[in-house]
């Protein structure tokens, strides 16, 4: 299980390592900033959150899973905000 939340945790970050160079190529340089900041603060952010999720099993065999997948479906979510900011 956590070899396959770890393909999709890939194949999400990927994603949104596009999305985010898609929008950034449409932006100015003070929005481009601005943009730099809100998402190294959504990494931190949802990294936390993930640490936050995985304590609820803390010692389990389910922590590790329960932390891809939230880093999973947070990536897909942020990917999906920074398509619909992209698109014309």
């Amino acid at each position: 299980m956590r070899t396959c939340e770890g393909l999709r945790y890939t194949t999400a970050n990927r994603e949104l390592d596009e999305a985010y160079q898609a929008l950034m190529d449409r932006l100015d340089a003070g929005q481009k900033q601005k943009l730099r900041i809100a998402q190294r603060a959504w990494l931190r952010f949802r990294d936390a959150n993930a640490d936050f999720e995985s304590s609820q099993a803390q010692g389990g065999t389910l922590a590790p899973l329960l932390r891809l997948g939230t880093l999973t479906e947070m990536t897909i979510a942020r990917t999906n905000e920074l398509k619909k900011d992209a698109a014309p």
